[in-house]
């Protein structure tokens, strides 16, 4: 069945929903790889994986041209789904940075998210990328990435797979490479930031610096696990770290 949000899709919607849980999906990925964790999800949620542009049945919308305008348009263009029930987020790498912009926009709206995952996600901050992807062929951004193990080797000699993948995956990481964030701005929700014990491109000091981004409490929890430790096992774990968070808050 077709999604009737423009911003979300594979959503499982319940009226007797405590709270909203929004996934925003790391760079060059769509709603559908996250389509599955609604089976997961606890009752009282309702699951709104984030579909951005350039992707699945948004393929010919351009990526807003920074993190912070893309995720303006998401605040503003689903400003009622966010003040309908408190919302949790989670965000993976590149999705960590949306859902924090996000919620510096809905702090402003007075509908602040409860809580925000940051899971395998360095602390919002001015890039220190090691290479600039701006400029980069196709060919060199797919061994940067197979090379970090984001993509399988498999993938280095498929042009048809190259060609639909890597313009997103390239605008993505544009905005990470540009991304200035506001010195001045803290969210005022809990933060709790994940992150695998192996993952090699995901610094543990880097993480825990996401205490110095919310007026709130901050937590930081280990995982086993590369950048892409988040598997089904791993989530139910996190989602009951999401439910001691939200009642100590109680």
């Amino acid at each position: 069945m077709a999604s009737k949000y423009k911003w979300f899709s594979f959503e499982n919607e319940k009226d007797s929903a405590k709270y909203n849980f929004f996934c925003f999906p790391h760079a060059g990925a769509g709603a559908s790889l996250y389509a599955s964790w609604g089976k997961i999800i606890p009752d009282d949620y309702s699951y709104y994986p984030v579909l951005y542009p350039m992707r699945e049945n948004r393929r010919n919308e351009e990526v807003p041209s920074t993190i912070q305008k893309l995720a303006k348009n998401i605040a503003e263009e689903n400003i009622d789904l966010f003040k309908s029930k408190p919302s949790i987020f989670f965000g993976h790498c590149f999705g960590a940075l949306v859902a924090y912009e996000v919620s510096l926009i809905l702090k402003k709206e007075n509908c602040s998210p409860v809580l925000i995952v940051a899971a395998s996600s360095e602390s919002p901050r001015k890039s220190d990328m090691e290479i600039s992807l701006k400029n980069s062929s196709i060919e060199k951004i797919a061994d940067l990435f197979i090379d970090i193990g984001y993509m399988p080797e498999s993938s280095r000699n498929n042009k048809i797979y190259l060609d639909f993948f890597m313009p997103v995956l390239k605008a993505d990481y544009t905005l990470v490479e540009d991304y200035i964030p506001d010195p001045s701005e803290k969210c005022e929700c809990p933060i709790l930031a994940v992150y695998g014990n192996e993952d090699e491109k995901t610094r543990a000091d880097e993480v825990r610096k996401w205490a110095d981004f919310t007026e709130s409490s901050f937590s930081g929890k280990e995982y086993r696990g590369g950048h892409f430790f988040v598997d089904e096992n791993n989530l139910k774990n996190i989602i009951e770290d999401i439910s001691g968070i939200l009642n100590a808050d109680c």
